[in-house]
């Protein structure tokens, strides 16, 4: 599993180093509901959940192929690198 083996951290860190460099402040994703695992290893990794709002619920009926009462979406802050 991915996520055992310390692949998606490392993921998450080039992710993370990407914003920095762009500029973006904010990281946000969606998770399975029942996809504890990976929830667990982004909270680990300083995500919070974001409880469902207009906004969010509806991006997620227009982006992925589930209803959005199958997802979670988590957040992170992100501070961009000093110039």
């Amino acid at each position: 599993m991915a996520c055992s083996s310390g692949l998606a951290t490392l993921l998450l860190e080039e992710i993370e180093k990407y914003c920095k460099e762009n500029d973006y402040r904010e990281i946000y994703l969606h998770v399975e509901v029942d996809n504890i695992s990976a929830r667990l290893m982004y909270e680990k990794n300083g995500f919070v959940e974001i409880p469902p709002v207009d906004w969010n619920i509806k991006f997620t009926e227009r982006k992925l192929h589930k209803s959005w009462e199958n997802y979670v979406l988590l957040y992170r802050s992100v501070q961009p690198q000093k110039r």
